[in-house]
């Protein structure tokens, strides 16, 4: 397990994510699971598909060998909710990548890269355009959880959690531009 705070996963363990992430949205696509979630009710929208949506090195167990790290299983399904491919991804870059820490724009556009490549069929631009508003819908969510009781988001308080995110996401606002500029330097 990694910690999102402190290290950043592999690059073996972060494609082998995008694999697992692509092949679980590819299995439940299509598949039509009508509500109560967590945080909300009712059937999936069209383009939904049930989301992990707190899919992070922390939630997932890996396997070391000789060709790296992978994902052998996943865990901690309690915030799964319909949602699109891109809201898991997005969610994904923030703490695979990870863009919830400081790193050089060159390192996330490479990160991001490679996401988008072992995911397949979506732009590292779209992943990296999806997630402010990935991220704003996460702190509401808390957010709402804590004024509701919810005892997982009273418990993220405990953490700092939103506020904690939402500072986060204010210096990534400040950072996209030059994340913006590596991502079009590596395709150009």
């Amino acid at each position: 397990m990694v910690d999102v705070d402190t290290e950043t996963a592999s690059v073996a363990a972060l494609t082998s994510a995008m694999h697992w992430l692509r092949r679980y949205h590819d299995a439940v696509d299509g598949f039509d699971l009508e509500g109560p979630w967590r945080t909300t009710s009712g059937e999936l929208a069209p383009g939904e598909l049930i989301c992990h949506n707190d899919f992070g090195p922390y939630n997932v167990a890996l396997s070391s060998s000789a060709t790296g790290e992978r994902v052998v299983g996943v865990f901690d399904w309690d915030m799964a909710l319909p949602g699109t491919r891109l809201q898991d991804l997005a969610f994904a870059a923030w703490t695979w990548v990870p863009l919830a820490r400081q790193m050089p724009p060159a390192e996330a556009a490479y990160r991001l890269s490679l996401m988008a490549a072992a995911y397949g069929d979506v732009s590292a631009l779209d992943i990296l355009t999806g997630v402010v508003s990935r991220i704003e819908s996460s702190i509401q969510g808390i957010s709402d959880g804590q004024a509701a009781g919810d005892p997982g988001m009273v418990n993220l308080a405990k953490v700092g959690e939103p506020a904690r995110m939402a500072r986060t996401l204010e210096e990534l606002r400040a950072r996209l531009p030059s994340i913006k500029q590596a991502l079009a330097a590596r395709s150009g």
